[in-house]
């Protein structure tokens, strides 16, 4: 039943992370194990450079709005996201508009 849920947390982020993409420039790969997700920012697709100052502002807004996240990667380019498996869909819906709000605010 556990890892039913971290499948269906990360199903359920990962859907929402597909829904920014457009919009959102910055978002460059993510990488999803059960509800653990991190989310690689990158200054230019095409060149993959990284966007460290922006996911540290990202990290910033979330925690300022009540989402903690944490920097990951080796340029710390990375969002990374860890929901507990005893989060309700509302809950994980409300953290997941925030850190979209977040990349947006990033965005310029």
């Amino acid at each position: 039943a556990l890892l039913d849920r971290a499948n269906q947390i990360g199903a359920i982020a990962c859907e929402s992370g597909e829904h920014w993409r457009p919009e959102i420039p910055l978002i460059g790969d993510n990488s999803v194990t059960g509800a653990m997700i991190a989310i690689e920012l990158v200054k230019d697709r095409a060149t993959r450079e990284p966007a460290a100052d922006e996911v540290l502002a990202a990290v910033k807004y979330c925690a300022e709005h009540g989402v903690l996240t944490m920097r990951a990667g080796l340029y710390a380019n990375c969002v990374r996201l860890l929901m507990p498996l005893v989060i309700s869909d509302d809950q994980l819906h409300e953290g997941l508009d925030v850190f979209g709000e977040a990349l947006r605010a990033v965005t310029g």
